[in-house]
């Protein structure tokens, strides 16, 4: 990453423009950067480069030799530029030169790779991110966010403090403090609702604005950038402050379970009924794709036509926050993966009874037309009562579906859904025979982690036969 000074023309006031550029390839006499700004093969510019031995951002006179828009990447400009020793007396820009400071300098930058907004990008969206926030000065006691008006800006706070307040009943309730490196105003990219509180400075304070069409140009690109979101809504759901907008719609989020690579899994209730729900959320990258969106209410409207007593039953889809939320029953106990890991052998016996009763569920959806495809001791959730559910229905497909995307863990995948052939029942059979296989031997059949291994593995080879080295068990 580079900062780039464009030289003045003569016909402008003389005053340099800056703008972060992401340095693809560097030698000693020139560099190839990737920018969005559109300029003359001619172009006069200056850079700043951070140089990692020095630990110091060094200056140095260029000059463009050819430019191109980059074909797959909309609105990306390529610019070549050579390396030039500056001539006598001439000036080397720094940010005195600029017409204001509407980008972060190379300081604010180290402050910048500490925050939150910055963890969820790559590197190539560093510095379209850091050419959009827009700096905000506040003297202290001046009010900046009004509860109950519009807001489309979040704002990342890189000095002073603020206090969140709450206007309520003609009564104003302190909240919180808010310090360097906290975000406020962040609900602005969630709701689209009126702003659910004040804050107000208690010093004077330097804030870093991203408002929501910004923050949606840079997610077009770059769609990981949406998980940014999820971590909102998750800090949300832990807090119990007033502001923390727990409902979805009929329920409420209380404590978190777990987390995963696609979704974020709370214990909730229903407000009216007080019944307890656990509810996913989808995190941000997947909801707000329109494919993903699109196939996986179709597909969830399948699963929530499952009733059989093997598998968790679906209540509710709701949309909140820009993401898509699944209720589901609660259920106390623990996974078959938990007690393999943790708990006492499986007797025969025990081993006989979940997997008829996997099998009468999977028989029971595949009448239905649903494919599971993710069928593994974490997917098969143990009850006190001995009884067996089938969970996460989440990437289920319908019969004979094409698996353009890989779902599924591979130590437990089918050799069709591997080559992404079309799909039916029976890779979820080949999937709890590996289960069956690992509950007997306590091992699975390849052991390995590498996933390219893995695939070949299944593709090509038999399962192991270790039928005399099962150890010995109890009826």
């Amino acid at each position: 990453m580079g900062l780039l000074f464009h030289e003045p023309d003569e016909a402008s006031d003389g005053r340099f423009e800056a703008f972060y550029v992401d340095l693809v390839n560097r030698s000693l006499g020139g560099a190839l950067v990737r920018t969005r700004r559109e300029m003359r093969p001619d172009a006069r510019v200056f850079f700043q480069i951070y140089d990692a031995h020095a630990r110091a951002w060094v200056s140095t006179p260029a000059a463009a030799r050819w430019a191109a828009r980059e074909v797959e990447r909309e609105g990306s400009f390529l610019l070549g530029v050579t390396f030039r020793e500056p001539a006598p007396g001439q000036k080397i820009p720094g940010f005195e030169d600029l017409h204001d400071r509407k980008i972060p300098l190379p300081s604010d930058y180290e402050f910048f790779r500490k925050t939150k907004p910055l963890k969820y990008v790559c590197r190539e969206a560093v510095c379209p991110l850091l050419n959009s926030v827009t700096l905000k000065q506040v003297r202290a006691g001046e009010r900046f966010i009004t509860q109950g008006e519009e807001g489309d800006t979040l704002y990342v706070i890189q000095s002073g403090s603020c206090l969140v307040k709450v206007e309520k009943e003609g009564e104003i309730i302190p909240i919180s403090r808010c310090r360097e490196g906290d975000i406020v105003g962040e609900m602005a990219l969630l709701t689209g609702e009126p702003r659910s509180a004040h804050v107000d400075a208690e010093t004077d304070m330097e804030l870093w604005g991203l408002t929501q069409e910004q923050f949606e140009g840079i997610a077009q690109e770059f769609p990981d950038f949406r998980v940014f979101l999820t971590d909102i809504v998750a800090q949300r759901f832990s807090s119990r402050r007033e502001t923390a907008h727990r409902e979805i719609g009929k329920y409420l989020v209380t404590d978190i379970i777990g987390r995963g690579s696609y979704s974020v899994v709370y214990k909730g209730k229903h407000g009216a009924l007080n019944m307890p729900v656990c509810i996913k959320m989808l995190k941000h990258n997947l909801a707000m794709d329109p494919d993903f969106q699109r196939a996986f209410k179709q597909e969830a409207r399948l699963i929530a036509t499952l009733n059989h007593p093997n598998i968790v039953r679906v209540l509710d889809i709701e949309e909140r926050f820009r993401t898509l939320f699944i209720i589901m029953e609660y259920l106390e106990g623990v996974s078959l993966r938990y007690h393999l890991d943790h708990g006492p052998g499986l007797s025969y016996r025990d081993i006989v009874s979940i997997l008829l009763q996997a099998c009468s569920a999977l028989k029971y959806a595949h009448n239905k037309g649903v494919v599971h495809r993710d069928i593994k001791p974490a997917n098969l959730f143990l009850l006190p009562t001995n009884q067996v559910k089938i969970v996460d229905f989440g990437v289920a497909a319908p019969a004979g579906a094409e698996a353009y995307n890989i779902a599924g863990t591979i130590h437990y995948m089918a050799p069709e859904q591997i080559a992404c052939d079309p799909v039916d029942g029976r890779i979820d059979f080949y999937a709890l025979g590996i289960t069956a296989y690992e509950m007997t031997t306590g091992e699975r059949p390849y052991p390995g982690n590498d996933p390219d291994e893995l695939m070949t593995l299944h593709l090509r080879e038999d399962i192991p036969d270790e039928g005399d080295g099962l150890f010995h068990r109890g009826p």
